[in-house]
């Protein structure tokens, strides 16, 4: 029986776009404005403190505190965002922490007295924690180690950026609408981002469902290990000098053991190409949906490969049981030990084009750098 397993090659790491690809300046685009977003919305009540002074009576004291505001649950938000960027991806905490920002900024110009815009500032300072490691997330994971540096001090000249937009669009709208409406700008802009963050690349998502693709692809490799071992374990069974009823009932139970590997493995190729059609439905770089398609028609190659060459060798193989089982004559013996030589013939040439097929989507996979 000839050998039956997938490409020997380590399982692939979880996708990531390629170093070159465009798309990393868009990625770099959102970041930039999550950051001017928030560094606007923590940086808007220095311009606008005369008119908060004036409308609220409030001492310099008092104007200190609402700077400061966010700076109190900004710090210790850092650590937890940084752990959720982690697992949820850069997307999904871009949209929390863009909502958070733009629900208590936006409810700033709402507060009746300093003790509740204190509290909302404060509260803002939830969502501006999220920025940092979203931005920090998105530039390693989408720019080369050469790229970093540079990626990173675009999007910190959004700070100071920011600082320059505030000081001159904030006392102006103070002045032509109210200071009210200032913070209803910040707010809007940051509900914009949550727009942008969603329109974003769904790499993390891919990431994911590649990750289940791999587990899925252990699977179904560990499965033709056993059938890789059939033909020693055959060997085993029937090295002896006289064959009894016990070598017989061995040999049953060897080939119904494969025959269910033969129903996990169609279960389990199945569930990997469907891991791979979940990549296909996401908005992700070409390069890595034509990293699926490549993959995708490797496991077609299996499934056919399992139904049209491994199913009937097996079934031969169980044929081979029951004649030896009833006794039956050296040529029906010989006419089945020939069959199951052909079968195992046409099977090799068979497995050698799936595992061409395999091998090209790997080495697309590679040459591309899809993995990190």
């Amino acid at each position: 029986m000839s050998s039956v397993a997938l490409s020997t090659s380590a399982d692939l790491p979880p996708v990531s776009p390629a170093p070159a690809s465009r798309y990393r300046f868009v990625a770099l685009g959102v970041v930039w404005s999550a950051y001017l977003v928030v560094f606007l919305s923590r940086l808007c009540v220095g311009p606008l403190s005369p008119f908060l002074k004036q409308a609220f009576d409030l001492s310099n004291a008092q104007i200190g505190g609402l700077t400061s505001a966010t700076a109190v649950t900004y710090a210790p938000t850092l650590v937890l965002a940084g752990w959720l960027v982690d697992r949820i991806g850069v997307r999904r905490a871009l949209v929390i922490g863009s909502l958070v920002t733009g629900v208590f900024v936006g409810a700033v110009a709402l507060a009746p007295s300093y003790g509740v815009m204190l509290l909302l500032l404060a509260l803002s300072g939830l969502g501006c924690g999220f920025i940092y490691p979203s931005a920090v997330k998105a530039v390693m994971v989408w720019f080369p180690p050469q790229e970093r540096a540079t990626a990173i001090g675009v999007n910190q000249a959004a700070v100071n950026i920011s600082g320059i937009l505030g000081a001159v669009i904030m006392p102006a709208l103070a002045l032509s609408v109210g200071w009210r409406a200032g913070f209803v700008v910040a707010a809007a802009m940051a509900f914009l981002l949550i727009i942008l963050a969603g329109c974003g690349l769904q790499t993390d998502e891919a990431n994911k469902d590649l990750a289940g693709a791999n587990k899925h692809r252990a699977e179904a490799e560990a499965i033709l290990a056993r059938f890789k071992a059939f033909p020693t374990d055959w060997e085993a069974i029937f090295n002896v000098t006289r064959i009894t009823q016990a070598e017989i009932d061995r040999a049953r139970q060897l080939v119904q053991a494969r025959e269910q590997d033969l129903n996990n493995l169609e279960n389990t190729l199945s569930q990997w190409g469907k891991d791979l059609d979940l990549i296909t439905k996401l908005d992700v770089e070409m390069k890595i949906k034509e990293y699926v398609r490549l993959k995708k028609n490797a496991i077609k190659g299996w499934k056919d490969y399992v139904e049209m060459y491994l199913t009937p060798l097996i079934k031969a193989y169980s044929g081979m049981v029951e004649i030896l089982a009833y006794g039956r004559p050296a040529s029906e013996q010989d006419a089945k030990i020939q069959e199951i030589t052909n079968q195992a013939s046409e099977s090799a040439q068979k497995l050698e084009e799936i595992r061409n097929l395999d091998k090209q989507a790997d080495d697309y996979f590679s040459q591309n750098k899809l993995g990190k």
